[in-house]
């Protein structure tokens, strides 16, 4: 899923939320889990020395 600056913040954001209020709804052993990444992409670098034939 690529998503602009703006709505990878509002993700983060919304589930920073969800994951906090789930914290302290499990009594003793959690039934069920969740694993999420967020990352950003490096920018191409362009070419270098031994890509330019010198």
């Amino acid at each position: 899923m690529r998503l602009s600056s703006a709505k990878a913040r509002e993700l983060g954001e919304a589930l920073t939320r969800l994951v906090d209020d789930a914290e302290g709804d499990a009594e003793e052993q959690p039934v069920h889990g969740v694993l999420v990444a967020l990352y950003q992409q490096a920018p191409p670098t362009g070419t270098t020395m031994s890509d330019s034939g010198h």
